[in-house]
């Protein structure tokens, strides 16, 4: 079989440019069973396995001089542009390659910081520092300037005010790159040619972040203006060429947000977050799901979930007709919605805090990164079947190849400073190549990411349990990796009394992966509520403070707590008596139980006591005077 070759691009501290992973693919031999190569023939009725061996090599082809940051490709992976130094000088500049030759294209900026491709290519858009203007160059561009691709040609500049690197692109275009949209300040402007005056504006007070739909026709604009003084946070949604938004929603727990269109624009996912939780449960704060259909709705409505905790990804499939919650805290659940937000497949819980859905969309990486374990989960989301496990500790960046048959995942510098390298799966888990580097990594991706050049394969059959045990201690042996596999799992040691049976007590509560209707996803979040509503009921109270006497009274031991509220029973008693005995004008010490009078006894008994000693000193005071008089 030929070779299949994908074009990366790696940035070392030593070396970078691009370079090119070969998959080799064989078929294995008929795997002997029982000492007999016939075993296997007769139980499936076929002469060979089922599965082929893939090994990969990585080579560089082109190399290039180390950029000042890392690369931005273009959607084909034809062009590629980074950032450069100016030799001599503190300036730098924005170089453009072509991926084919490795020659430079064109090169612009003087004191560029962040460069991107606008979605098909045509443009590239900088971001530099403010300059001053001097009689060398007396018209500066703005800080952001959108260039031609082609020949470096600066089409249009403008300001950024008050810029934001979690703001990056500054300009945003649809898909076909018809219209592009920037916010200016308390202003939203969409333009058809850069170069040309507006098509609309939008008034917006206090804007900080807006979100583009996709599509051009129609095209919509998501805005967020974040609560100032005693005003809740907004999100309004408005369409071209309309005035008023179609969709609005205000929320008071709402510091930022993040918009998430579908392909076709149909709907919007608004994914917010605060800066501090009000219940004091979380040091992050809260985060929150809205979800709005422009043709359907009027209002963003929040999305319930049965599970408390924060939310830790959300991703639309690449067709836009799904998306996928992560959410919970550990071990989060997963939950797939189709695009009118009705649930359909519970995926359970596990250690997972990221979403990757393949190019294709027919495959799916649920991965735990950052202070989880890096452990993998590979779904056939359209037969909802579990492919398989594997592990990827220390991961930092992550993306499948183009024809959705590959994961890489990476170690990159500066998150990680030891250990850097990247690892190859296939889809169904298998590790299949390992690469460590001695130095710095710093970016490591697959250029092409056209997914429409390759065709939509199906998982291959899965093998038998004793080929999978020899396709991973093949893997194993070419690559120096370590991977558990099943029969390392089963020798772990366990008492001859708990052998066979599970565990009578759990770290966490495990569910298992299952279909979801509406019905039952309406019960769950409800019975979530109650519960929810049950503990804010009996935990209402400040931190560190009783909120009454009776949580105080609990603090205090059994045998304390009783006396207490005799003592406190008595008091009140003997406080309601003298009442009765001021109104009536006599005394009702007849009618007081034994214990109150016993402590009118004990009150009056040290009154009578400090009486005398004050009249003796007072004895002792007129005998010294009349001797001083004497």
């Amino acid at each position: 079989m030929e070779p299949q070759q994908f074009a990366i691009v790696v940035r070392r501290k030593t070396c970078s440019g691009i370079g090119n992973l070969c998959f080799y693919k064989q078929k294995e031999e008929t795997t002997t069973v029982n000492g007999s190569s016939n075993d296997y023939k007769a139980s499936t009725g076929s002469s060979t396995a089922p599965f082929l061996t893939t090994n990969v090599t990585q080579n560089m082809l082109k190399e290039l001089k180390p950029p000042k940051s890392n690369f931005a490709a273009t959607y084909d992976g034809k062009k590629m542009v980074a950032v450069y130094d100016v030799e001599g000088s503190s300036k730098a500049s924005a170089i453009v390659y072509d991926t084919e030759s490795g020659m430079e294209t064109s090169r612009f900026g003087n004191y560029v910081t962040y460069v991107t491709f606008s979605p098909k290519g045509t443009f590239v858009q900088t971001w530099s520092r403010f300059q001053e203007k001097t009689l060398e160059s007396p018209e500066l561009p703005g800080c952001v300037t959108i260039w031609k691709t082609a020949d470096g040609e600066r089409l249009a500049s403008f300001d950024a005010k008050n810029f934001r690197s979690d703001n990056w692109p500054c300009i945003q275009w649809t898909s076909d790159e018809s219209l592009a949209v920037r916010k200016t300040t308390n202003q939203i402007v969409i333009h058809g040619d850069l170069d040309q005056p507006p098509l609309q504006k939008i008034t917006v007070n206090d804007l900080k972040i807006f979100g583009v739909s996709p599509l051009a026709d129609p095209c919509y604009v998501a805005t967020f203006v974040p609560p100032k003084s005693s005003k809740p946070a907004r999100v309004e949604v408005y369409k071209r060429n309309e005035s008023s938004p179609v969709l609005a929603k205000s929320m008071f727990k709402a510091d930022s947000c993040q918009f998430l269109w579908n392909k076709k624009a149909t709907a919007l996912l608004c994914w917010t977050s605060s800066d501090s939780d009000s219940s004091g449960k979380s040091y992050y704060g809260e985060s929150f799901l809205y979800y709005g259909c422009p043709n359907k709705s009027k209002e963003l409505q929040l999305v319930e979930l049965p599970r408390k905790g924060p939310i830790q990804d959300v991703a639309w499939s690449p067709d836009g007709e799904h998306f996928l919650i992560v959410y919970g805290s550990m071990p989060a659940r997963a939950t797939l919605f189709n695009w009118l937000c009705e649930p359909l497949f519970d995926f359970g819980t596990g250690t997972r805090n990221t979403i990757s859905f393949s190019p294709h969309g027919r495959f799916l990486c649920l991965g735990g990164f950052g202070n989880l374990p890096g452990d993998l989960e590979f779904w056939d989301v359209k037969d909802k079947k579990l492919l398989g496990r594997a592990s990827a500790p220390c991961t930092t960046s992550f993306m499948w190849s183009p024809d959705s048959q590959y994961f890489l995942a990476a170690t990159t510098f500066p998150r990680l400073r030891v250990d850097n390298g990247f690892k190859i799966f296939r889809y169904q888990g298998t590790l299949i190549g390992n690469f460590p580097v001695d130095d710095e990594l710093y970016q490591v991706e697959f250029l092409d990411r056209d997914a429409s050049k390759y065709p939509d394969r199906s998982p291959s059959p899965s093998p038998s349990p004793r080929i999978i045990g020899t396709q991973n201690a093949h893997s194993k042996n070419a690559n120096g990796s370590t991977q558990t596999t099943t029969s390392a799992q089963n020798n772990i040691y366990r008492p001859p009394a708990l052998r066979g049976k599970q565990p009578s007590v759990r770290l966490h509560e495990e569910e298992a992966p299952r279909p979801l209707d509406a019905k039952t996803w309406l019960r769950e979040t409800k019975q979530a509520q109650n519960n929810k509503d049950v503990i804010v009921k009996s935990k209402n109270k400040v931190v560190g403070l009783p909120s009454s006497d009776e949580e105080e009274e609990e603090k205090v031991p059994k045998s304390q707590g009783k006396n207490k509220k005799k003592k406190k029973a008595a008091q009140k008693k003997k406080k309601e008596m003298e009442e009765k005995a001021n109104e009536k004008g006599f005394e009702l010490k007849e009618e007081l139980p034994a214990s109150v009078k016993q402590l009118m006894n004990r009150e009056s008994f040290s009154k009578n006591v400090n009486e005398e000693k004050n009249n003796a000193m007072n004895k002792v005071v007129k005998k010294t005077a009349n001797l001083s008089l004497e």
